[in-house]
């Protein structure tokens, strides 16, 4: 891959979380950026892949692939995407 750069994204459903409701996270902001982070954890530890050549970004539920209306959209929609791009 030479020194290509990789964009973890996570993105969500548009159901809200908040730490009253007993969620972990205080928005989907939160949860999208955890999830990337998680990602370039693995990445790095497991693959070995240079923590600088990677960015962890949160979408949270702004980039839909699906409709949020449905169970079968809002899964969709809960996803990291990778992108690998030429600096």
């Amino acid at each position: 891959m030479g020194r290509m750069l990789i964009q973890i994204g996570g993105h969500t459903d548009n159901l809200p979380h908040s730490a009253a409701s007993g969620s972990l996270f205080a928005s989907n902001w939160e949860l999208s950026a955890a999830r990337a982070v998680k990602v370039v954890h693995y990445c790095e530890s497991a693959l070995g892949i240079d923590p600088k050549r990677m960015s962890a970004l949160g979408y949270a539920e702004h980039q839909t692939t699906a409709s949020n209306i449905t169970p079968k959209g809002r899964a969709r929609n809960r996803r990291v995407a990778i992108v690998v791009v030429q600096p």
